[in-house]
C-alpha cells in the first residue's frame, strides 16, 4: 500500500527537469490506519506509517532508464501472485 501510494503521488506530480537540492534529502510520512482517509485506503492489515525517501529523485532516476510506473510496480509488488 505504502509503495502504491508513493507511486501514485509522484506521478501525479510534475516532474522538473533539474532537481533541488532538498528533493535529495526530502522524506516523506503518511499514516495509513485500516480505515482509510481521503487520500488512503480502507485495508484489512494492522496501522502503520510509510516513510518515501527522496521520491522525486527515484522517479528521475525511473524516468532516466525508461522505466515506467507500472512495470516498477509490478517488479516490487507482483512476487508470488499468481499470473492473470
Amino acid at each position: 500500500l505504502g509503495i502504491r501510494y508513493s507511486i501514485s503521488q509522484m506521478t501525479a506530480e510534475a516532474c522538473p527537469k533539474e532537481l533541488a537540492p532538498q528533493d535529495y534529502q526530502l522524506k516523506v510520512k503518511q499514516f495509513f490506519p485500516q480505515g482509510g482517509t481521503e487520500v488512503t485506503p480502507v485495508h484489512s492489515n494492522e496501522e502503520f506509517e510509510w516513510k518515501d525517501y527522496c521520491p522525486m529523485a527515484f522517479r528521475k532516476l525511473r524516468e532516466l532508464y525508461s522505466l515506467d510506473a507500472a512495470s516498477y510496480m509490478l517488479s516490487l509488488c507482483n512476487k508470488g501472485m499468481p499470473a492473470g
